[in-house]
């Protein structure tokens, strides 16, 4: 049956703090508005229900290097951000989470302070960054680990075994380059070789640098993220905004800088584009895709918004 994107996008100013992800489980019992939808697709919804406590939550979320921190005032620098971190963190509540850009510190303050729930793999990449992937302990048993090379950038790969359905998932993380396009598609075109080995489960985050073939919008730096979202999904995957059954819910967007300018923490991801993705294999069913707004006390933890897709493995 075709799948529905049903956008359900809600600006930040909706939201009262600490209610998004009531909002997120509420359309996941079906509490929606059912007049709006066909039968076909009311079906369907209550066939992804019977399995609703199956469902496993992941989570991309590009933290920030600390790299650069005494450019940033106080309240942005890695000392102060890592309480806001762990505090959305602990509010999602994710059963996998990729992290990008996390440096040694950055890495065990996050093992450290998600209160042992989670363990955890990651090497150090040659940029001296970690893109760590977290399983929740409770929920799944490592298999298999391995870091895999995109020439100039890294690929982690973590093998899980879900403790409630004996479901097997291979998790993949990265965080294409930037600043250098030509090496971004060299990056996407050995991403989508090593991917081509494994079948099955599949979930791939990430924050992707993708802006894609917007010409509305000309502060944009780059122009190729479209080409390469179909160089990474070959025939493979799907990016989970496009097949989840309930849509999209929050900020069509996943980083904080103003339209006019690139300082972070500043904008609420105007003008509107997904660099972070969470792609899924074709035999994984997705609930729900969200952007959480992302401000604790009224400040952003990271200079992206993190990305949530809850998912039902087959």
């Amino acid at each position: 049956m075709k799948r529905y994107i049903l956008f359900l996008t809600v600006c930040l100013q909706a939201f009262a703090q600490g209610s998004f992800i009531t909002k997120i489980d509420k359309l996941e019992r079906l509490d929606i508005e059912r007049s709006k939808y066909s039968m076909e697709q009311l079906v369907e919804f209550q066939r992804l229900a019977s399995s609703i406590d199956q469902k496993v939550r992941v989570v991309s979320y590009n933290i920030l290097f600390d790299l650069y921190d005494e450019t940033y005032e106080p309240c942005f620098r890695w000392p102060e951000r890592i309480n806001r971190v762990i505090k959305l963190l602990k509010e999602i509540d994710p059963d996998v989470i990729g992290i990008q850009e996390a440096y040694n510190q950055q890495l065990a303050d996050l093992a450290l302070r998600l209160d042992r729930k989670y363990a955890f793999y990651g090497e150090l990449g040659l940029n001296g960054e970690y893109n760590a992937i977290f399983y929740k302990k409770s929920r799944f048993k490592k298999l298999a680990h391995q870091m895999l090379s995109l020439g100039t950038k890294e690929l982690t790969k973590v093998e899980l075994e879900d403790k409630l359905t004996g479901k097997k998932l291979n998790v993949f993380n990265t965080h294409l380059s930037f600043s250098n396009k030509e090496n971004r598609l060299a990056e996407s075109k050995a991403l989508r070789q090593h991917l081509n080995s494994y079948t099955g489960n599949i979930v791939l985050t990430g924050d992707f640098n993708t802006f894609p073939q917007r010409h509305d919008l000309p502060r944009l730096p780059f122009l190729d993220g479209d080409y390469i979202e179909k160089i990474i999904k070959g025939d493979q995957l799907y990016d989970s905004i496009d097949s989840a059954w309930l849509g999209h819910l929050g900020p069509m967007s996943t980083f904080t800088n103003r339209e006019d300018n690139i300082e972070p923490f500043q904008g609420t991801g105007n003008p509107g584009v997904f660099l972070d993705h969470i792609f899924v294999s074709k035999e994984i069913d997705v609930l729900i895709h969200a952007t959480h707004p992302g401000k604790i006390n009224g400040l952003f933890p990271s200079d992206h918004m993190p990305l949530i897709a809850d998912i039902v493995l087959k």
